[in-house]
């Protein structure tokens, strides 16, 4: 089970911008894959931690952790061919 959606990333970054940083073959469209990624790596990245002292993955989803996956999601498809933006990698 995901921590977030699509769709809570689509609420914190426009979507012009998700598909400039995902659409590796110029189709005009998000890559669901390179979404896919983006949030399994979050969600790793925030197991690691709540693993310690949590059993994981947590479900139902507080919001807290799904905020915290949608930045890091965020983050890592914004890095994705450069530097993500300074408030991106502030979020991060």
């Amino acid at each position: 089970m995901a921590y977030c959606t699509l769709d809570d990333i689509l609420d914190g970054i426009d979507e012009a911008d998700v598909i400039a940083y995902t659409d590796d073959f110029d189709s005009g469209v998000i890559s669901q894959d390179a979404v896919d990624k983006a949030i399994s790596g979050a969600d790793a990245l925030i197991d690691s931690y709540l693993a310690r002292q949590y059993q994981v993955p947590m479900d139902p989803v507080p919001d807290l952790v799904r905020d915290l996956a949608v930045d890091i999601a965020i983050y890592r498809i914004c890095s994705r061919r450069s530097a993500a933006p300074d408030d991106r990698e502030k979020k991060y």
